[in-house]
């Protein structure tokens, strides 16, 4: 897991490269991409082997001793082992991690903060910015923070469950309702192994993507990313509310989903409380009410978003020529400035529109060619560029120099169909 650590400071944490090298995915395996959202529109009528597949990459990626402990954890509900072998089935968690989920679980005010970009996991009093939170808390506290909804469920399932268990329905008030909270505590308790183990999660999710290059979630991150996917989905989980007889508990799951749905992609910036406004128009009265409330209680996300796109993205027309002009003006043309005189040119042989800003070219160029190059003075020739009439007498010699390489790479691209 450190290894994996170490390998992402100068990867994962710049978000940018991550999207510029799904998308370049994205380009060399379409066929592949569409047969994932073919399959993912088959959920409309029943296939659900994509969901299944996809709960198996995150199932994979959960590590050994976790999986034993839940199962240890299950048989012990279901009475077929004792709790006093719990030391040998928890002797695979770290002695950090189970200390971690015993404060979290004894203490009031703890919280488990899990730093995503590391997997760094600690145990705070309060609240960290950057970091994904998770709250625990006694059995009591848990309940009664509880939604309402969801407790009327626990209790009607486990007083159907109890009755027909012999002296269960003999039980006092205060004895049913230490049941509850005993359910509410075991969930919790399987919640918070696996949120310690968010470290070790993410290093079997890296060896997955960047090791052995799975197909599966490299999709997964262009569906939800660039596709709009979260949106989608809500549409599907609308369509089964409408299409099927659904109970209690699939309504709690629902909601839960797009209350996931929502909250993650308005954090990630993927979605926008517009776009999140239009879908629940589109859908039925249950999820228009979730999505309405959500979108009340949240603020929007500020500020430009870093648009990251491969030069196949923004290239009109004959993808594989232009490319190769492009790779023959960097080999002759060398200075940083001289990618404002390319994206200039580019432009004016309308086969990159003018729309696109400077740094989105410039990412673009950096990913084509696996070279850094400055971005400050192309970036404001280029703004200077767009300002002239280069049909004026100007004599100064880095004008005339600029005008040279446009008029000249202006012919070369206009071959390019």
């Amino acid at each position: 897991m450190f290894d994996f650590i170490e390998r992402i400071k100068d990867f994962n944490l710049r978000k940018e490269h991550t999207d510029m090298l799904i998308r370049a995915w994205k380009t060399e395996n379409k066929k592949v991409y569409s047969d994932f959202v073919r399959r993912i529109e088959a959920v409309k009528k029943g296939d659900m082997s994509i969901i299944t597949e996809m709960m198996d990459v995150a199932k994979n990626c959960v590590p050994e001793e976790v999986r034993v402990f839940h199962n240890w954890l299950g048989d012990v509900l279901n009475g077929k082992v004792k709790m006093a072998d719990i030391t040998q089935s928890i002797q695979g968690l770290s002695i950090e991690h189970i200390h971690m989920i015993a404060k979290c679980l004894v203490y009031k005010e703890q919280w488990m903060a899990i730093d995503m970009k590391t997997g760094e996991v600690k145990v705070t009093s309060k609240k960290v910015n950057g970091y994904l939170m998770v709250r625990s808390g006694t059995p009591i506290e848990i309940w009664n923070r509880m939604s309402v909804d969801k407790r009327v469920y626990i209790v009607s399932q486990t007083e159907a469950l109890m009755k027909n268990s012999k002296g269960c329905w003999m039980f006092s008030n205060l004895e049913r309702k230490m049941i509850y909270q005993a359910i509410t505590f075991f969930a919790r308790l399987i919640f918070l192994t696996y949120a310690s183990a968010t470290g070790h999660f993410l290093a079997n999710l890296y060896d997955l993507v960047i090791e052995r290059k799975d197909n599966l979630p490299y999709c997964m991150y262009y569906y939800v990313v660039f596709d709009h996917g979260l949106t989608k989905m809500a549409m599907l989980l609308n369509q089964f509310l409408l299409s099927e007889n659904i109970d209690q508990g699939s309504m709690l799951m629902v909601k839960d989903c797009i209350n996931a749905l929502v909250l993650h992609s308005l954090d990630m910036g993927t979605e926008t409380k517009a776009s999140w406004e239009k879908t629940a128009d589109e859908c039925g009265a249950d999820i228009w009410k979730e999505v309405a409330f959500l979108l009340r209680s949240m603020k929007g996300r500020r500020g430009n978003k870093k648009q990251v796109m491969t030069i196949d993205d923004l290239i009109v027309g004959n993808k594989a020529e232009v490319k190769q002009c492009i790779m023959e003006f960097l080999e002759t043309n060398t200075e940083d400035i001289c990618l404002a005189y390319l994206l200039v040119v580019l432009v004016k042989t309308e086969h990159i529109k003018s729309s696109v800003k400077y740094m989105t070219f410039h990412r673009a160029i950096e990913q084509l060619t696996q070279r850094h190059y400055g971005y400050d003075v192309p970036q404001k020739r280029y703004g200077e560029m767009k300002e002239f009439n280069f049909k004026c007498s100007m004599q100064s010699a880095s004008y005339k120099k600029a005008k040279k390489i446009i008029d000249r790479w202006t012919i070369c691209f206009e071959e390019c169909k």
